[in-house]
């Protein structure tokens, strides 16, 4: 029983020593790490699964250089080129992957990290949640921040959406424009609204002279309904009893010399300034009532008129029968 148990001790004891012996086969400095330069090498020749380091880099990433890694999982056939790797540089924090399907020329495609809470595409350095830009193009720069965490018009938006222009180019360098461009969000407090579209600056459909309007379309604008909110006051005052209304001399004398309606902008006014149309509704609302007033009054008088002739055709024809009967 006790050689039975010295010999159990024994083979336990070697086969820790074949373990420990197995972890210590690797390449120079026992590191687990191996030299592979050219990721695009199959299993024929000579590829295999394993972490890898290269200084100078073959069919990898596109610009690596110096320094890289590489994790390479294959196929168990060496003879095809069936792989999944991963790679990355020494120096930051970007990961490329791709599998190569029998194709070592196979492009890479970066892995889109989080870093600090921000993402980006097309920039290392991402200044958002998330941080969208184009390649390098000066004639051709579109950008894309979301959730960005930023001041607009000195306000802080702490949850918002927001698309980039182009400030300026300086030596060939694009320079962002801090607070241009269109974004989606919601109010910090006091707000307490659903989601908005938000337009730091102005608008043009159509048109890139705005002429200093938040909103300038060159073209026509169909809606089924629009509200208008005016600041003057509603004109319904016309009909208090203490109005006075224009008399109707006053208003052909100032029409024969003006050429309009008292109030109302001339032809020349509106062709170079255009016209309010809350503003206009409630002058034009106005003339309507006023007109109201004269057709009542003239009818009133119409009305009069009607009675009194009544009154002398009734007498005429009184006349008339005492004179026949003479």
């Amino acid at each position: 029983m006790r050689m039975l148990y010295k010999l159990c001790i024994l083979i336990l004891a070697l086969g820790i020593s074949v373990k420990l012996k197995a972890q210590t086969t690797w390449e120079a400095f026992n590191s687990r790490t191996d030299v592979w330069e050219d990721a695009s090498l199959s299993g024929a020749q000579g590829a295999v699964s394993g972490f890898f380091e290269a200084s100078e880099p073959v069919n990898y990433p596109s610009g690596a250089s110096g320094w890289w890694h590489l994790l390479d999982v294959r196929h168990s056939n060496p003879a095809n080129n069936f792989a999944m790797q991963f790679a990355g540089s020494f120096f930051d924090q970007n990961l490329y992957f791709r599998k190569t399907a029998d194709n070592g020329s196979r492009p890479w495609s970066r892995v889109i990290l989080e870093t600090e809470g921000k993402v980006g595409i097309n920039t290392p350095t991402p200044s958002a949640s998330l941080d969208v830009q184009s390649k390098y193009d000066p004639n051709n720069f579109v950008g894309l921040k979301m959730f960005y965490a930023g001041t607009w018009d000195n306000v802080n938006y702490a949850s918002s959406f927001r698309f980039l222009d182009i400030a300026s180019t300086e030596g060939g360098k694009i320079l962002q424009a801090n607070g241009y461009g269109v974004g989606v969000g919601i109010d910090p407090p006091p707000y307490a609204s659903a989601d908005k579209l938000y337009v730091n600056g102005n608008v043009g459909i159509g048109t890139t002279a705005t002429q200093g309007y938040k909103l300038a379309v060159a073209g026509s604008v169909i809606a089924e309904s629009i509200k208008v909110k005016v600041q003057s006051a509603w004109p319904d005052y016309v009909f208090s009893p203490h109005a006075e209304l224009p008399s109707l001399k006053y208003v052909e004398t100032f029409i024969s010399y003006k050429g309009h309606l008292p109030e109302i902008p001339s032809a020349r006014q509106v062709n170079s300034e255009g016209i309010d149309l809350g503003e206009m509704n409630v002058k034009l609302l106005k003339k309507i009532e006023e007109l109201t007033l004269y057709l009542i009054k003239q009818n009133k008088d119409i009305e009069h008129l009607k009675s009194s002739n009544q009154r002398l055709t009734e007498d005429v024809q009184i006349l008339k029968r005492h004179a026949n009967n003479k």
